[in-house]
């Protein structure tokens, strides 16, 4: 970025995620951005509390277009939860082994996967004959998952001060099955997830576990209205070709037109 405004060329930093700026009052990252034409967050706190002079914009995460089919309910079958992605303190595996603990009802599967140490999984959420961890799967296996979910769960700790900054990626993925999310909140949401994400108000495993079970027991008209809603609002606003142009159209408005040659 040094270089690039010696040639006076703009340049733009995406802030994809990072330790919480609040210890050291953004020195690192004001910092490491100081040569900025302009910066981008995932994080939503992070574009309402940037302390620089630089323009900030609010990068929301995205996906590539639609998957989702709606889910027959059947009241006899299993429900699958699914969870994807790394699982560790950052992501929440202390709050997940809560949840876990605290749900008893039987029928169900968690299907985790993603990076985890599983023997540390195990021994946080006991030997639950009802877990499936399968660490790193093949594209395949991974559609396969996530097109069998009933449920979606995502669990970073609101609690932890990092997850102010650091943006749960997999949602906008998520969101792309049509499946309802049970979540927590996290200050690195967009406000506008309240409408789309089944979330636990109090943002405890015992509020958690209630709004799984209220999910897990909707009727075939609730999942098909949320599918229907989630459907719309995510092709309105967050597939990548949609973000593509609302980043673009915000990068020629904040940059400095360079004259001809």
């Amino acid at each position: 970025m040094r270089e690039a405004q010696r040639a006076k060329i703009p340049s733009i930093p995406i802030i994809l995620d990072g330790d919480d700026p609040r210890p050291d009052q953004w020195k690192k990252i004001l910092h490491d951005a100081r040569f900025a034409s302009g910066i981008v967050f995932l994080s939503y706190w992070a574009v309402q509390h940037y302390p620089g002079n630089q323009p900030v914009y609010h990068m929301d995460g995205g996906a590539d277009h639609w998957r989702g089919k709606i889910k027959k309910v059947n009241g006899n079958a299993p429900k699958t939860i699914v969870y994807t992605g790394a699982l560790d303190q950052w992501r929440g595996v202390d709050f997940m082994a809560s949840v876990v603990r605290l749900f008893s009802r039987k029928d169900v599967r968690f299907v985790f996967c993603g990076k985890c140490n599983k023997a540390e999984v195990l021994k946080k959420m006991g030997a639950d004959p009802r877990l499936d961890i399968r660490g790193f799967v093949s594209d395949e296996e991974l559609e396969q998952v996530l097109q069998s979910a009933d449920v979606f769960l995502s669990v970073r700790d609101p609690h932890n001060g990092d997850n102010v900054l650091n943006y749960p990626s997999k949602i906008p993925h998520y969101l792309s099955y049509g499946s309802p999310i049970v979540s927590t909140w996290v200050e690195s949401f967009s406000p506008d997830y309240k409408e789309v994400l089944c979330l636990a108000q109090d943002n405890t495993p015992e509020g958690f576990v209630q709004v799984l079970n209220a999910v897990l027991d909707w009727d075939q008209e609730t999942v098909s209205a949320w599918y229907d809603k989630v459907r719309t609002w995510f092709e309105n606003t967050k597939t990548w070709t949609i973000q593509a142009q609302h980043f673009t159209q915000w990068a020629q408005s904040v940059l400095p037109v360079r004259p001809p040659a």
